[in-house]
């Protein structure tokens, strides 16, 4: 058995509508894995400073929200690519956007 040490467990999840808006929006080429506490993202576009804010549109099955996070972590893949582990500031939203199937997605 695996030891997570994560608040909230990790799931991968199938592309989605997602988008990162800043004064210049990201272009999200992939969702690596998502979590009610944060999600990593592929993006392309300048790297942000770790402790940046940022606003994230999402479209899920709860509906469709703007809900606000931190960056974690940054990981430049290339000069216009990059990972980036975001944290949510509001957990419990993202529970009720997703309708619960992050959680029965852990069986």
């Amino acid at each position: 058995m695996e030891d997570d040490r994560r608040k909230h467990p990790r799931i991968t999840v199938l592309p989605a509508d997602l988008r990162i808006l800043k004064v210049q929006p990201y272009e999200v080429t992939s969702i690596v894995d998502m979590s009610r506490g944060g999600i990593k993202v592929e993006v392309t576009g300048p790297a942000p400073a770790v402790g940046t804010l940022l606003d994230i549109h999402m479209q899920m099955p709860g509906g469709d929200a703007i809900v606000s996070g931190m960056v974690r972590h940054v990981t430049e893949k290339t000069s216009s690519v990059c990972v980036l582990g975001i944290e949510f500031d509001d957990p419990d939203l993202i529970a009720d956007l997703t309708s619960g199937w992050l959680d029965k997605t852990r069986g």
